[in-house]
């Protein structure tokens, strides 16, 4: 009996030494598809997070366009003449070639009277906003357009759908 228990003493003293004291097996390495497919997904996080900046960016932006100016018109009919005459100059800024000699020739007269419907259902200081944001605007921020028009209506006015910007 006192055999059995050496032999027992012995197993359990040989599985004790592969536990928590014994070095730690080798790690493999990587494959080399795990290469790629870390390396893809680095990329993914990474452009996500430059999306994301840019998009924080261009919301800055539009925040900073999106003021009133220091003088205000006094009513919403002197406000939306100010907007339109904004938004022509921007637009004429941000066109070329036959899309800019259409807009100046008389092209321009729906798009004109559609933003004038859409100011005139809102208040002054949402006109003067936009008026000033569309004629701090440079031509880089044409494709924004929409967003600058609602920002001020959102900030001064309400959220409301803004006005599609014209086709090209």
């Amino acid at each position: 009996m006192h055999r059995l228990g050496v032999v027992l003493g012995l197993v359990v003293a040989c599985d004790a030494s592969t536990g928590a004291g014994a070095a730690p097996a080798p790690e493999k390495s990587p494959a080399p598809e795990d290469d790629g497919a870390a390396k893809r997904k680095r990329e993914r996080e990474q452009k996500a997070a430059d999306e994301a900046k840019a998009k924080a960016d261009e919301a800055t932006k539009l925040d900073a366009l999106a003021v009133l100016p220091a003088k205000k018109p006094k009513n919403l009919e002197a406000a939306c003449k100010q907007m339109l005459a904004a938004y022509d100059g921007f637009m004429q800024k941000v066109l070329t070639g036959d899309m800019l000699t259409k807009w100046t020739t008389g092209g321009n007269e729906m798009q004109l009277a559609v933003f004038r419907k859409e100011c005139l259902k809102r208040s002054v200081d949402v006109a003067a906003c936009q008026a000033n944001a569309l004629a701090s605007a440079g031509p880089e921020l044409e494709p924004q357009l929409a967003a600058i028009m609602g920002k001020c209506a959102e900030k001064f006015g309400g959220a409301v759908e803004p006005s599609a910007p014209p086709p090209r």
